[in-house]
């Protein structure tokens, strides 16, 4: 009897250990580790991490996945779900996604379909804690029974409230068609304990149930607060309604919603549908819809109001997520905290302030480049901005101020292919910066960068 159970065991292991070597063999490179991430450039590499998750227990734990490029063609599994037919609540997480993810500002396409299936997003269900996804953009479609979101279905964080959600943002319109009380949907996380940090949501989100919000349906114990983040779509829902989130019992800061509410309920309200806690938590958080029906959470204001230059600085003047975030991660904070809120200059999000960060990059016209950053960051003096064009040409970088104004614009002729280019910043003071990169009079990259002195 002892010989077979130790064959099992190693049988087990050996099966284990030849599953992860197949699956780290077809991504598209790496081993997994921080310093050497698996790369995911593709929707194979997505399935292939979804397949490994769903069907290996506990396989994503303390891995590391970097997305190399855009995702074009439409994802439509789940990384990571519940698995309700056990009772123990720790073998029900067991295929969840417990790793670390950088999207790298790359998007990622969606068309998700599961009517009929609970905790649907790009990832299905996440167990996790420290900075562990970051930078992560989806679009498309989201549609699921309950537990619904854009990004992630449903978030826990086990003993730990160091979910960091940070620099994520969410193009999907997400829909919960589930119809026995609950929706738990949101623009990017169904049900979440995570701090949610420079985050936005742009889509539609609908439930036939309760806890529906624009960024978040249940923001619920044992979480952090939401810092510098906004929602654009409209939310409807049956009750526990929010442009925000749909329900909460801790803070939301520096934050705003322009969408349209729309609930059966009592429960309902532009920032949020119901707060638990202490409404005095919604600090410095404004809308621009009336709101007929609904609490008074948050602030009232014009659209004109919250797209004027001064704006911006209305929202950064609610300075409260550094004492947050000491108290959650220590003196290390300052490495997870993403940049301030900048005017729309360019009017790339209808004119309404711009949540930024620091390692975030965004190419506003894939047609001419690939991938646009700024090293270091912060910077205490020069930078180097790593550009890769599709085709040679004539490129002009600029360096703006958070207002727009042009400090710095360099022109020259690049080849097609990899280049770094130095800046020089002497006579800039510490700040925060845009910098543009700009062919055919098109703006193909921009980067947000910070310099301390």
């Amino acid at each position: 009897m002892k010989n077979c159970q130790t064959f099992f065991i190693v049988a087990v292991a050996t099966l284990f250990m030849v599953a992860n070597n197949i699956f780290a063999q077809t991504f598209s490179g790496g081993t997994g580790t921080e310093a050497d991430p698996y790369l995911i450039s593709s929707k194979a590499d997505l399935d292939v991490l979804a397949d490994s998750v769903n069907t290996i227990p506990y396989w994503s734990s303390i891995k590391h996945f970097k997305v190399t490029n855009d995702i074009t063609e439409p994802f439509q599994n789940r990384i990571g779900f519940f698995d309700y037919e056990v009772n123990n609540f720790i073998e029900r997480t067991q295929y969840a996604f417990c790793g670390h993810f950088d999207g790298g500002g790359y998007r990622i396409m969606l068309d998700i379909n599961m009517p009929d299936k609970n905790n649907v997003g790009l990832f299905g269900l996440t167990f996790i804690g420290g900075h562990a996804i970051k930078n992560v953009i989806v679009e498309g479609s989201v549609i699921g029974k309950e537990f619904v979101g854009g990004l992630i279905a449903e978030a826990h964080v086990g003993d730990s409230w160091k979910h960091l959600i940070s620099c994520c943002y969410s193009y999907c319109d997400v829909t919960a068609v589930g119809t026995d009380g609950y929706s738990i949907a949101g623009g990017l996380i169904g049900s979440g304990s995570a701090i949610i940090v420079n985050c936005y949501a742009t889509g539609n989100v609908s439930g036939v149930g309760d806890y529906v919000g624009g960024l978040i349906g249940w923001h619920g114990s044992k979480t952090g607060p939401i810092i510098n983040s906004y929602a654009t779509g409209n939310v409807s829902g049956n009750n526990f309604v929010g442009g925000l989130a749909g329900y909460t019992d801790i803070a939301i800061f520096n934050s705003y919603f322009t969408g349209n509410v729309n609930s059966a309920g009592d429960s309902v309200g532009a920032i949020a549908g119901y707060i638990r806690s202490d409404s005095n938590l919604i600090k410095n958080c404004y809308y621009i819809n009336t709101n007929t029906k609904g609490n008074q959470y948050g602030t009232l204001i014009s659209a004109d109001e919250l797209k004027s230059v001064d704006f911006s600085q209305v929202l950064n003047e609610g300075d409260v997520s550094g004492e947050w975030l000491g108290w959650l991660f220590g003196s290390d904070y300052d490495v997870v905290l993403a940049g301030p809120w900048e005017y729309d200059a360019n009017n790339i999000n209808q004119g309404y302030p711009i949540t930024t960060c620091g390692f975030y990059t965004h190419i506003t016209d894939h047609t001419f480049a690939s991938h646009f950053t700024i090293s270091p960051n912060p910077a205490s003096a020069d930078v180097v901005t790593n550009f890769s064009l599709l085709e040679s040409g004539e490129i002009t970088l600029e360096v703006c101020d958070i207002f727009g104004n042009v400090l710095i614009s360099v022109t020259n002729f690049y080849d097609a292919g990899e280049h770094f280019v130095p800046l020089d910043l002497d006579g800039l003071a510490s700040g925060s910066y845009i910098c543009r990169l700009i062919s055919k009079g098109k703006q193909i990259g921009i980067a947000n960068f910070v310099i301390w002195k």
